[in-house]
């Protein structure tokens, strides 16, 4: 009877898998591109208002509520966590993040990213 439970145990902890904890940055601080909620996204330079930006377009799902999207901009990467998925992305150059906004679109469902460079 004992072996039985004893069995059974073994059995139910080595069908436990361990998490796999995602690493965001490199060993040098460099920020991954990570895209775990397989979304498509379109990065473009433009000229704003005199002031060169990066227009980061994230196709989210039209009828996703907007309290499930976090949306994290810094200095040199941006990161987006849709439904505990998340989407980062290393930008080629700094960006002022104060100065940043975030704007979704009530047609399309996107994420409209505007990041002014830094001069």
């Amino acid at each position: 009877m004992q072996q039985k439970e004893k069995s059974r145990q073994e059995t139910k902890n080595s069908r436990i898998e361990p998490r796999v904890i995602t690493k965001y940055f490199a060993e040098d601080g460099r920020p991954y591109n990570i895209n775990t909620a397989k979304i498509e996204f379109n990065l473009k330079e433009d000229i704003l208002d005199d002031h060169d930006v990066y227009i980061l377009d994230v196709a989210v799902y039209k009828h996703m509520d907007t309290a499930l999207i976090k949306c994290d901009i810094q200095v040199n990467y941006v990161r987006v966590t849709l439904k505990g998925k998340v989407f980062q992305l290393a930008l080629p150059d700094e960006v002022q993040a104060d100065a940043s906004h975030v704007k979704r679109s009530l047609t399309t469902g996107h994420l409209l990213i505007t990041m002014p460079k830094n001069k």
